[in-house]
């Protein structure tokens, strides 16, 4: 039979039916597994949310092909979901968040003034709730009683119970009680902002700059190893409180020169004068023996040791670098004594000693200033 004829006696039938059968075409398997496939998506229900810029309501789209042949449907329904304002971040303008914060100090600030009530000296704050404030004694001008206006303006009679001239800080006793301050259990670290609290109401927004800084004193006197702030001193009345993001105190501003930066006590120490003052009616500090100068390569170089002083007794030479007192890094002179002012006579310190050709560590036992004996 040649190419393109055919048998008309041949008998043909179509195959069987793929179900009854026991082979398949590659073919008819391909086909049947595409039919299968379409029959899946079109019982597939699909959801598509889409949400409005306010964030108050979502729009959502919901499509259905339950059947092969029938047209689409779409359904579009309002949901409710929870606004954006909820959940995005809350944007404070800088005085806004200054006065926020220092809300919670306010209640324990005063104005301290004049006996005759005539001229405005100091802020103060209330450190315990039987009446003791805090304030910087310079600004006092040595005046032994004084005039206390509270928050709620309350007017109370109040004496000077003790002046510690190595940090400002003077201590007042009222005839009332007055709600004390929360106080901060971490100290403020360098770059943290803070909030300056004024007396009268007003706060601002200010930044760590220096966690070992001297300024001058009103009566000229050097104020070193305390900390200071970025803002500018303005109309903030010594003795003011200084509060962290908390509301807690970290700090108690000093009377240093109006073109100084605004210059605080650290609270921890300013709560060691406090509690020297009310119990033992004056402050006794501790005392290393060294004198210091800056050095190359870090910490501050030994120049002179006090005979028989604490330093000498711990082993320390001439030409060590102390830098480090307890593991904080000591990187001044000024560093050196605010670390001291954390501390009382008979503690231990560990100063970390760098030599020529080795690092030691040594323990001091520190004393009492001997200035402290000869003002006694």
């Amino acid at each position: 039979m040649a190419d393109g004829e055919y048998d008309d006696d041949i008998d043909f039938r179509p195959p069987p039916a793929a179900a009854d059968r026991t082979w398949r075409h590659p073919a008819e398997v391909a086909m049947e597994l595409r039919t299968q496939r379409r029959r899946v998506r079109r019982r597939t229900w699909g959801v598509g949310v889409g949400s409005a810029m306010g964030g108050a309501l979502a729009v959502a789209a919901i499509w259905s092909l339950s059947d092969p042949g029938t047209d689409v449907r779409v359904v579009t329904q309002r949901v409710a979901v929870a606004p954006v304002e909820s959940v995005a971040p809350r944007v404070t303008p800088a005085e806004d968040w200054a006065t926020e914060v220092a809300a919670t100090a306010r209640p324990a600030t005063a104005t301290i003034q004049s006996s005759d009530g005539t001229d405005a000296l100091a802020g103060a704050i209330a450190v315990h709730d039987d009446g003791y404030l805090l304030t910087s004694g310079r600004a006092l001008g040595g005046a032994s009683e004084l005039v206390v206006h509270t928050h709620d303006g309350t007017e109370l009679r109040a004496v000077v119970l003790g002046h510690d001239r190595e940090t400002d800080l003077t201590v007042l006793k009222a005839d009332g009680t007055i709600s004390a301050a929360d106080v901060a259990s971490v100290a403020a670290g360098d770059g943290d902002v803070v909030a300056t609290v004024d007396p009268d109401g007003r706060a601002t927004r200010a930044v760590v700059t220096d966690l070992a800084a001297s300024a001058t004193a009103v009566d000229g006197d050097l104020l070193v190893g305390f900390t200071s702030l970025d803002s500018p001193r303005a109309d903030l009345p010594p003795g003011s409180p200084v509060v962290d993001s908390t509301g807690a105190v970290v700090g108690i501003t000093t009377a240093a020169d109006a073109d100084e930066p605004v210059t605080i006590v650290p609270i921890e120490v300013a709560n060691a004068v406090a509690r020297a003052i009310i119990t033992e009616g004056r402050v006794w500090h501790a005392w290393l023996g060294v004198t210091v100068a800056a050095a190359d390569g870090g910490g501050v170089e030994v120049t002179a040791l006090s005979p028989d002083g604490p330093a000498e007794r711990a082993g320390v030479q001439v030409g060590d670098r102390v830098t480090a007192i307890d593991g904080a890094p000591i990187d001044s002179a000024a560093a050196l004594v605010g670390r001291l002012r954390h501390h009382q006579p008979d503690d231990v310190v560990e100063l970390l000693i760098e030599r020529p050709d080795t690092s030691v560590v040594l323990d001091a036992t520190l004393q009492i200033d001997p200035a402290d004996l000869a003002d006694d």
